[in-house]
């Protein structure tokens, strides 16, 4: 059991008491009995409030929970004398009752006028299942969370004509056009982390807006532990004008997948991972307008690239170097068939000419 002192502190230690970092004793006792990491303090109690509190707020505070999910730290007004009547009137109130009910933990803080201005963290992998299930839960909706597992499989074996079935349901069935507010891309960079926020850590390593060996910043990163599994880079963009008409929307969608997949291509997003060795890595750029959405990809095993894009949820492959080879070939014949200009030129005297005599 001491071989695992460092999972068991991952999952369990984290928690601030009297400024001394402890275990939780109910989950350490029952760790101990059955010798198998899973949540046990977290599956005492109910968690519906803490679930509809996660499940209905708006999409500020589900970005801020994804930024905790990925192990980082966010700011918050606490507010230490909060009452359950605060909840649906003040939105800071909802992060106050998860610091009283050791949901999050309280990194570091200064005295404001306010209350305490606190740096907010989960405290383990324990907790971190609970928000990740509530996620889950969200996005999965009537759906079942058959249809979020499904999404996760296709995502990390690059399906992608899969991942565009999962994404047609999650946007025509589940999210409204409401919900991606003033900044639509915001929007949809949380709604694409808060789908891979629940990976396994001890897996997957996911990053959102970080410079890792580029020539900029990538919008989300998945990593995965083994370098034999796939990596995955992902790049999001909406569309700033949505044109009225159908055919141009797709046309616009088409062309920003295509720029997007080219951005990661040029600023060499998957630099570091295949530095640290990761063999294979899929590129997919994401263009949105409303539900409607375009994804282009780029798999690259061993340095080799091969594009491929989704047109009208079909997926669309780009001819292989030999078949491009034929096409090339057969358009240099065509143009040796061409007379030239002046050999023209020469034809139409010596036409002139005969018309003539």
């Amino acid at each position: 059991m001491l071989d695992r002192i460092s999972d068991v502190r991952d999952w369990y230690n984290g928690y601030k008491f009297a400024g001394t970092t402890i275990y939780n004793p109910w989950s350490i006792v029952n760790f101990i009995e059955n010798n198998e990491l899973r949540p046990y303090w977290v599956n005492t109690g109910n968690n519906d409030l803490i679930g509809n509190l996660v499940i209905n707020s708006d999409s500020e505070f589900k970005a801020n929970l994804e930024q905790l999910l990925l192990g980082e730290d966010c700011e918050q007004l606490i507010d230490e004398h909060v009452v359950f009547a605060d909840l649906k009137q003040n939105k800071g109130a909802a992060w106050s009752l998860l610091v009283s009910a050791g949901y999050l933990n309280v990194v570091s803080y200064k005295v404001v006028r306010q209350g305490l201005m606190c740096f907010l963290a989960i405290p383990n992998h324990e907790i971190a299942s609970v928000y990740s299930n509530m996620i889950e839960m969200w996005l999965s909706s009537d759906r079942g969370i058959q249809w979020y597992n499904n999404f996760l499989n296709n995502l990390l074996a690059g399906n992608m004509q899969g991942l565009t079935e999962n994404l047609e349901i999650l946007f025509t069935q589940i999210v409204s056009v409401r919900d991606t507010g003033r900044e639509p891309e915001a929007f949809y960079h949380g709604l694409m982390l808060g789908l891979v926020s629940s990976l396994d850590r001890n897996l997957y390593k996911v990053d959102s807006n970080r410079e890792d060996g580029g020539y900029g910043h990538h919008d989300i990163m998945i990593v995965p532990k083994d370098e034999n599994k796939l990596g995955i880079v992902l790049e999001l963009k909406s569309l700033k004008e949505i044109p009225k008409k159908e055919q141009m929307i797709t046309r616009a969608l088409e062309k920003s997948a295509s720029e997007v997949l080219a951005q990661i291509e040029e600023k060499k997003y998957a630099a570091g991972m295949l530095q640290r060795g990761t063999k294979k890595i899929v590129k997919i750029g994401i263009a949105f307008a409303g539900k409607r959405f375009q994804i282009a990809t780029a798999t690259t095993p061993s340095g080799k690239t091969k594009k491929v894009a989704i047109k009208k949820n079909k997926i669309i492959k780009v001819p292989k170097t030999a078949k491009v080879a034929k096409v090339i070939k057969k358009v240099t014949k065509t143009r040796k068939t061409i007379p030239s200009a002046n050999k023209l030129s020469k034809q139409r005297k010596t036409k002139k000419t005969s018309r003539k005599n």
